[in-house]
C-alpha cells in the first residue's frame, strides 16, 4: 500500500511538472503556426490526423490486458509484440489504400499525400504499445511524463521550422513523425522491445480482455468526433466552428485530466484486489478532480461573456451561452470518467465497453435530432446526455444497485458542488458589478479568480474540512517542501475564528 501510494505521490508530482510544459509547447506550436500555415493546410492536416488515432484503437487491447493482468509472462509480451506490428502494417496497408480511393473522395486530393504521409507514425505508434504498457505496468510515471514532454517538444521543434520553409501542411505531418521517433527511441532506451513470437494460448488471453477495452476505445474515437461531423453537416462550418470552440473549453480541456487519471489510476487499481480499498482510491480520485475542476468551470461560467471574446476574439461570441451550459456537461464528464477508469482497473473492460458506445449512440442521435434549433439546444442535449450517463455509470459501478448507485454519486460530488454554489454566490454579484464600473477584461478576471478563491475555500473550510485537509496534503506532496509552510499558513488563515 505504501509503495501504490509513493507511486501516485510520484505520478502527480510529475504530472504537474510535464502538463505545464505539454500545453505551453502546444500553445506557442499552435499559434506560430497558425500564422505560417493555411487554415485548409490545417483542416487536411486534421483529416490525416485521424488516420494516425485510429492506429490506436486496436492497440489498446494489447495494452489493456498488459497493465490490468495480475501475471504477464514471455511469451505475453512475445505474442503481444507480433501482434502490434501486425496491427500496424494492417493499418499502414488500409491508410495507403484509402489515400488513393476514399479520401481524395471525401477531402480533395490535397489531403492524399497527406494520410501517405502519416503512415510511418501510425506504425511507430503501434509497435511501441507493449514498451509503453511495461511502463505503464511498473508504475514508472517519471519516464511516462518524460516521454509524453519528448514527444510534444519533438513534435513542435520539427513543425515550425519546416512551415518556416513553406511546407505548409506538409510540416505538421512530418512533426508528428518526427515526434513518433523521437517517442520510441526514449521507448527503446528504458525498455527493449521482445522478439516477436506469437503462441495461439497467449494471444487468446491476451485479447479475451483486450477487445472489449478495444471497442471502448472506438466507442471513444467516435464519441469525440460525431457532434462535429452532425454539426458541420446540417448547420454548415461556421456553426461547427462555434460548437467546437464551445465543446473544447468547456469539456475536452477538463478531459485532459481524465488522460491523466487513466495513466495513473488504471496502471495502480489494477494491482489492487481488496474492494474496499479499490473503492477508496477511486473516491479520493473523484473528490481531487471535483475539488480542482468543478470550481474552474462554476468561474467559466460566470466570466465566460467576457473571456471567450477577449481571449479568442470577437468573432468567437456566439461560442458565449454553448460554453456556459457545456460546463456542466464537463463537470460530468470528469466524474463519469473516473468511475471508468476504476471499472477498467478491475476488469470490468466490457461494462465500459457497451458504456461506452451507448453514449457514442445516444449522443449522436441527440445531436443529430436537436441540431436544426440551433447550438444553445445541442448544447444542452449534451448536458442532459453526458448527465444520464454518469449515472448508468454509477448503475454498473454498483451492479445496477440505484440506492448505492445514488447514495455514492452524492458523496462524491457534493463537496465540491455544494461549494462552489457557494462560490457563485460570491462570484456573480462582484462579476456584476466590477461589469457595472466598467473595468477591463483583465483587471475583471482577476477580481473574480478572488472573489472565487474566497468563496469557495471558505466553503470548503465550513462545510467539509477533511476534503480541504485531504487537498491540501495532495498539494503538500506535489509542491517543494519550502512551499508547505506558506499553504499551512494560508489554511490557518482559512479556519474561523473561536468565539471568545
Amino acid at each position: 500500500m505504501r509503495e501504490r501510494r509513493a507511486a501516485i505521490s510520484t505520478g502527480l508530482r510529475w504530472t504537474m511538472i510535464a502538463r505545464p510544459v505539454i500545453e505551453t509547447a502546444n500553445l506557442l506550436g499552435v499559434v506560430v503556426l497558425a500564422r505560417l500555415v493555411s487554415p485548409a493546410d490545417f483542416g487536411r492536416y486534421s483529416i490525416a490526423l485521424i488516420a494516425f488515432v485510429l492506429a490506436t484503437v486496436p492497440t489498446q487491447a494489447v495494452h489493456y490486458s498488459i497493465v490490468q493482468r495480475k501475471e504477464v509472462e514471455p511469451h505475453h509480451l512475445q505474442t503481444g509484440q507480433t501482434i502490434t506490428i501486425v496491427i500496424g502494417l494492417a493499418i499502414c496497408a488500409l491508410c495507403v489504400a484509402a489515400s488513393y480511393t476514399v479520401v481524395p473522395a471525401l477531402f480533395g486530393g490535397p489531403t492524399a499525400p497527406l494520410v501517405r504521409l502519416m503512415v510511418p507514425a501510425c506504425f511507430i505508434n503501434s509497435v511501441n504499445t507493449v514498451q509503453y504498457a511495461m511502463l505503464a505496468r511498473r508504475l514508472e510515471f517519471r519516464r511516462l511524463s518524460l516521454l509524453d514532454m519528448a514527444i510534444t517538444l519533438g513534435g513542435t521543434v520539427t513543425s515550425i521550422p519546416l512551415a518556416v520553409m513553406g511546407l505548409n501542411g506538409e510540416a505538421m505531418v512530418l512533426g508528428t513523425v518526427a515526434a513518433s521517433i523521437a517517442g520510441y527511441i526514449l521507448l527503446w532506451s528504458w525498455v527493449r522491445p521482445p522478439v516477436p513470437k506469437f503462441r495461439v494460448r497467449a494471444a487468446r488471453e491476451l485479447l479475451r480482455s483486450g477487445i472489449p477495452a478495444a471497442s471502448w476505445a472506438a466507442g471513444l474515437v467516435g464519441f469525440q468526433n460525431c457532434d462535429y461531423v452532425i454539426v458541420g453537416a446540417r448547420l454548415g462550418p461556421l456553426q461547427a466552428g462555434y460548437y467546437f470552440r464551445a465543446y473544447t473549453l468547456a469539456v475536452v480541456y477538463q478531459k485532459k485530466v481524465s488522460q491523466v487519471m487513466y495513466s495513473l489510476g488504471f496502471p495502480v487499481m489494477s494491482r489492487v484486489t481488496n474492494e474496499a480499498e479499490i473503492d477508496r482510491l477511486r473516491q479520493r480520485m473523484v473528490h481531487t478532480v471535483t475539488l480542482v475542476l468543478f470550481p474552474l468551470l462554476t468561474a467559466l461560467a460566470i466570466v465566460a461573456p467576457r473571456f471567450v471574446t477577449w481571449f479568442y476574439g470577437p468573432a468567437w461570441h456566439a461560442s458565449v451561452v454553448p460554453v456556459q451550459i457545456l460546463t456542466f456537461g464537463g463537470a460530468a464528464m470528469l466524474v463519469a470518467e473516473a468511475v471508468n477508469v476504476a471499472m477498467l482497473g478491475t476488469g470490468r473492460a466490457r461494462a465500459v465497453m457497451w458504456w461506452g458506445w451507448g453514449h457514442f449512440l445516444v449522443y449522436g442521435g441527440a445531436v443529430f435530432v436537436v441540431s436544426r434549433f440551433g447550438l444553445p439546444a445541442i448544447a444542452w442535449a449534451a448536458v442532459v446526455i453526458h448527465t444520464t450517463f454518469l449515472i448508468i455509470a454509477y448503475l454498473q459501478l454498483h451492479h445496477g444497485s440505484v440506492r448505492r448507485a445514488f447514495q455514492t454519486l452524492a458523496r462524491d460530488v457534493l463537496p465540491a458542488a455544494a461549494c462552489c454554489l457557494g462560490l457563485a454566490a460570491v462570484a456573480e454579484p462582484v462579476s456584476v458589478l466590477v461589469s457595472r464600473l466598467g473595468v477591463p477584461t483583465l483587471p475583471y478576471l482577476l477580481s473574480i479568480a478572488v472573489a472565487a478563491g474566497v468563496g469557495y475555500f471558505v466553503c470548503l473550510r465550513l462545510w467539509f474540512p477533511t476534503e480541504l485537509h485531504d487537498l491540501s496534503l495532495l498539494i503538500r506532496r506535489v509542491l517543494p517542501k519550502r512551499r508547505h509552510r506558506v499553504l499551512d499558513r494560508l489554511i490557518l488563515r482559512l479556519q474561523p475564528r473561536s468565539a471568545p
